[in-house]
């Protein structure tokens, strides 16, 4: 059988796609090589930007089907010190990834989606005017090709759109999720400075657990690795209790970097759509996943679809990584009296889109209270030379 579009990858981005193009009509494909459920290693906060996204069924459904935990309260900690700001309406929602991608790919089958897990993506030919994929299980046809495959994408190596990111393009992440009874936690989100270059630690209270991590710039991997196992040990209630982190690596977004070509396209992490400050990724990946579905659809050009991304994204990119090295480590922003700006600046970050933007008044009021920037000389080249 032929396909339409062949997504690999089921994350946010390949299966919000998939819904949107099943749901009109077009025969999708989605591969992945893992088997389902399956778990994804995530913080879990489900911005309320990112909700917007979203067709406006999910919240209800699933909240009918799984359960989250809406957030009504930021808390941002240094420290012994903390301040924190509650809100009247949800800045978001704490949620098991694992679940969340789950009922995504769900709605992409309700709506015609063909899913075949355990199935791993080998490589693609251009077989006159569509694309012959490779699989560990048997061959496929299809006009398009869509990259949801992560960080690590096949996708783009085999298209040659890139063999891989650089090393200091690259974050990384260590977290866990912990039973609620197990943890001395605060409620709400909350977001911890550690002494990391451009990065920081999180709490998230869900339904019946924590989501708890650090993460930070790669190249700073065993900081990061130290960071977690102390603020996990701060946190549990036993220190006795043995908790097993996962590890992750994230690209930097804030570069421009061709993300498509003919008819094959990255979307999501794949196409390094992470905003480099707050560490964010879902919301560009719902973003993308919605931005190629209807590039797919209006039939236009790959260059269509790198345009419209980046005319979405790239301005607040740039901005989020110059915040992330302005700040540099971020212990000290209690001792210069910023953190109530930074608050609302946090507020922004969950609820307001890239094209309105948060980034360029928090980067002022850090020069009015003159905090000592850190320049690494790469992430100055990836910003200034892209």
């Amino acid at each position: 059988m032929k396909y339409d579009v062949t997504i690999i990858g089921s994350g946010p981005a390949g299966a919000y796609c998939a819904r949107n193009l099943a749901e009109k009509g077009l025969k999708v494909l989605i591969l992945d090589k893992k088997k389902f459920p399956r778990e994804k290693h995530c913080g879990g906060l489900i911005s309320k930007k990112a909700l917007r996204v979203l067709k406006e069924d999910f919240v209800k459904e699933y909240g009918v089907k799984k359960r989250y935990n809406p957030i009504f309260k930021i808390i941002l900690t240094s420290g012994e010190r903390k301040t924190f700001l509650e809100k009247n309406d949800s800045v978001g929602i704490i949620v098991k990834r694992k679940e969340f991608d789950e009922l995504l790919t769900s709605q992409a089958i309700d709506k015609g989606a063909i899913f075949m897990d355990g199935c791993e993506y080998q490589f693609h030919t251009l077989n006159k005017s569509y694309y012959e994929i490779h699989t560990t299980k048997g061959t496929f046809s299809s006009d398009y090709i869509i990259g949801a495959d992560g960080v690590f994408s096949r996708v783009a190596k085999v298209s040659g759109l890139r063999q891989s990111f650089r090393n200091w393009e690259m974050g990384m992440a260590v977290s866990c999720e912990i039973p609620k009874e197990l943890v001395i936690e605060k409620g709400g989100v909350e977001f911890i400075f550690l002494k990391i270059l451009g990065g920081m630690g999180w709490c998230f209270s869900g339904t019946d657990f924590v989501n708890i991590g650090v993460g930070g710039y790669a190249l700073d991997s065993k900081k990061i690795l130290l960071a977690a196992n102390e603020l996990m040990i701060k946190r549990l209630k036993n220190k006795n209790n043995v908790i097993n982190l996962r590890a992750s690596f994230l690209p930097a977004g804030g570069r421009k970097r061709t993300i498509a070509k003919e008819k094959v396209f990255l979307v999501g992490d794949a196409a390094g759509l992470i905003d480099a400050f707050s560490g964010e990724g879902i919301y560009y990946a719902l973003t993308s996943g919605k931005i190629v579905a209807e590039v797919i659809l209006k039939n236009q050009t790959a260059t269509d679809y790198e345009e419209q991304c980046y005319r979405k994204f790239l301005n607040e990119f740039r901005l989020s990584i110059l915040m992330s090295i302005v700040l540099g480590e971020r212990n000290n922003i209690f001792k210069q009296g910023f953190d109530k700006k930074l608050l609302e600046a946090f507020d922004k970050i969950l609820t307001i889109a890239p094209k309105n933007g948060c980034y360029k008044e928090l980067i002022f009021n850090i020069a009015r209270h003159g905090f000592s920037p850190v320049f690494p000389y790469l992430w100055i080249k990836s910003l200034l030379f892209a």
